[in-house]
């Protein structure tokens, strides 16, 4: 028995961030040195159609024929892939498009396959419940197999030059000191497998199960579990007569504070319910009506889950319910569960529907949302791209294609209304002649966004960002007060005095001229500074880390206008990553009408072990094509504490 709990505590301790099926718990582990990111087919010249197709690719580059799609340089894992085409209405992905995947710099692909086999459940591991094509989840094709790389990763696509296609691909980048086994056709997935087939139920176990029926007044807060010790709830289960499912809130509190108050309706990702029943992984209804979650969440003073009906003209309610609870006490890097709720209508043209906005260390696990049009039955509502910032970026590190392709679907949900372990629409009608309404869901067991000091979290309203819409979204998330991560010290290459006090050195071709663009936000925010370039030769520096700040990361401004650009990076003379290629620009991108151009881009890469006071910093381009730039480097860290982590946490 001790040698099990030994080993569990070792998967525990060493999993890497997509390994969350491994332990019921470890959704609320948050995990430091590791990026979540997107590659998507978004289009970046304000144009509508986020997708590759004849004389505008998004292709990062031909090589030998074969369109290369996606390519990551250091270790990781590929999380959620998704697809879809067609014209208007979604088809069966191209057999005669080929999808392959080269690891670690090999020459052979260990995963070459038509496009469609690669959703259609018919090759293993890529089976039904971790993969589906349009006709199972609604107009979209996606994988949530994980596929780790404990180098690098680079997918092509063949006879796809002409093709329509939107794609997505969610990945995390790790440290090159990361230790990831690179993924094989013959991993077994059967945990993750059976783990989803759960859904629909209660799955959790737990130590300790609190049963009771109870009567709640109107306007009382009506406790149903408390406890002043450290713990976890498993599970909750709710048996309420669905007419309440608005007039009641659940409140969950943990260690003295308020973390989330929501109607039972938005909470359990039920909606108006006017559809079929939601029945994912952590939240829904069952087959004989109870609300249920399987959120673990962990709290390590007190906790106090209560309800209370809002509806003052409301006789007594009944209620049945069943809390699971373990008393294990919770590892330090656990996030307390909560939840961020936001209600646009209707939207302001130009500005994003926010979705989830903070300024702490987290996990984004799911996002359950509403849209409605007004004064029309258009679905246009849902062609909106969601846009992700992490940790102050400026740049997006999450640019999306659609709203119905966040959710795994595709043209409207054109298959109909569906709901599975991860991803749904369970509804869409028609409120009036003038009112169409859509729900969606989706949850990221393997594939939530990390973020170690803020998060903003936005969708487009629209496919020009200018719709009046309505929107409802709840955002499920783990999180811990900011640990103070931030700017330890910074190279600016416009500044004599911060190239000189930082020892910047590089080759005598390095030329600056003033650059002055946008970023990828929206609205795009402008910059008007010296980019900075090379063609020859190496680039050094120091950072000063004189305070022995952890968890460190550079983070590179430069012009995305030049294809290429890849480098490594040594601290030390220690290889610590490479810098990603830029994608090679489409014809239509020099086109006036779409210019300003959107040109200024940030990139990080995450450090290995700890580096502590003076560090010597190697920049080597490799010169696929013919230009290096930049115009600042960052670096980033968590600095010491002076006070030992007490588990309290501000408010929300």
């Amino acid at each position: 028995m001790l040698k099990l709990l030994l080993l569990l505590f070792c998967l525990q301790l060493h999993a890497l961030p997509w390994e969350t099926w491994q332990d019921s718990k470890s959704i609320a582990k948050l995990n430091k040195s590791t990026q979540s990111l997107l590659r998507s087919s978004y289009c970046p010249y304000n144009c509508r159609f986020d997708r590759t197709s004849q004389g505008d690719t998004r292709f990062l580059r031909i090589e030998k024929g074969e369109a290369v799609i996606f390519e990551e340089l250091n270790p990781g894992a590929i999380t959620r892939i998704w697809m879809t085409s067609g014209y208007g209405t979604s088809d069966t992905l191209d057999a005669n498009v080929r999808i392959k995947f080269y690891f670690d710099g090999k020459i052979l692909p260990t995963i070459d396959v038509s496009l469609p086999d690669l959703f259609n459940g018919n090759t293993p591991p890529f089976e039904i419940p971790l993969a589906g094509d349009r006709l199972y989840s609604s107009g979209g094709n996606f994988s949530y197999v994980p596929i780790p790389y404990s180098q690098s990763l680079k997918i092509t696509l063949t006879n796809a030059k002409d093709y329509i296609l939107w794609f997505q691909f969610n990945y995390q980048r790790m440290s090159a000191e990361t230790k990831v086994n690179t993924f094989s056709m013959l991993d077994d997935f059967s945990a993750l497998k059976n783990k989803l087939n759960q859904s629909g139920n209660i799955w959790q176990s737990s130590q300790i199960l609190n049963q009771n029926t109870l009567s709640i007044p109107a306007n009382v807060e009506t406790i149903l579990y408390n406890s002043n010790q450290a713990g976890w709830i498993k599970s909750i289960k709710l048996n309420i007569d669905e007419a309440y499912f608005d007039d009641i809130q659940l409140i969950l509190k943990f260690d003295n504070e308020t973390h989330s108050q929501l109607s039972l309706s938005n909470f359990f990702a039920i909606g108006k319910n006017n559809g079929i029943k939601t029945k994912s992984l952590f939240l829904g209804l069952t087959n004989t009506g109870e609300l249920y979650s399987n959120f673990p969440m962990p709290y390590f003073q007190n906790v106090s889950i209560s309800l209370l009906l809002t509806n003052a003209s409301s006789n007594n309610i009944d209620v049945a319910y069943e809390i699971g609870v373990d008393t294990e006490m919770p590892p330090n890097n656990a996030g307390v569960f909560s939840t961020q709720t936001h209600n646009t209508c209707p939207s302001t043209p130009l500005i994003d529907l926010p979705l989830l906005d903070l300024n702490k260390q987290g996990k984004w696990v799911g996002l359950f949302s509403e849209f409605s049009s007004i004064n029309t039955l258009s679905r246009s509502y849902l062609e909106g791209d969601e846009r992700v910032y992490i940790d102050g970026d400026t740049h997006p590190t999450h640019y999306g294609t659609g709203t119905e392709d966040f959710y795994n679907g595709g043209f409207y949900f054109d298959q109909g209304d569906i709901s599975l372990s991860l991803h749904g629409s369970p509804y869409h009608y028609d409120a009036s002649s003038s009112q169409s309404i859509t729900s969606a869901y989706r949850f990221m067991l393997t594939d939530g966004i990390e973020f170690q000091s803020s998060i903003l979290a936005k969708m487009e309203n629209g496919p020009y960002g200018d719709l009046q819409m309505c929107a409802t979204s709840v955002a499920y998330f783990y999180v811990k007060p900011n640990e103070l991560f931030q700017q330890i010290d910074t190279v600016d290459l416009n500044s004599d005095d911060s190239t000189k006090s930082h020892n910047y050195l590089t080759s005598e071709n390095e030329s600056c001229n003033q650059l002055n663009a946008n970023f990828l936000d929206e609205p795009g925010t402008s910059l008007n500074t010296n980019s900075c370039q090379i063609s020859a030769g190496n680039i050094a520096f120091t950072f000063d880390n004189s305070i022995n700040a952890t968890n460190l990361r550079i983070r590179r401004l430069f012009d995305n206008n030049i294809s290429g650009q890849v480098a490594d990076i040594y601290v030390n003379s220690i290889y610590q990553g490479t810098y990603s290629y830029v994608p090679e620009k489409p014809a239509a991108y020099i086109i006036p009408t779409v210019t300003p151009d959107r040109r200024w881009q940030q990139e990080s890469i995450e450090l290995g072990s700890e580096h502590k006071g003076l560090l010597q910093i190697t920049i080597i381009p490799r010169f696929t094509t013919e230009y290096f730039t930049a115009a600042k480097y960052e670096l980033l860290g968590q600095k010491p504490q002076d006070v030992i982590f007490n588990n309290s946490f501000d408010k929300i």
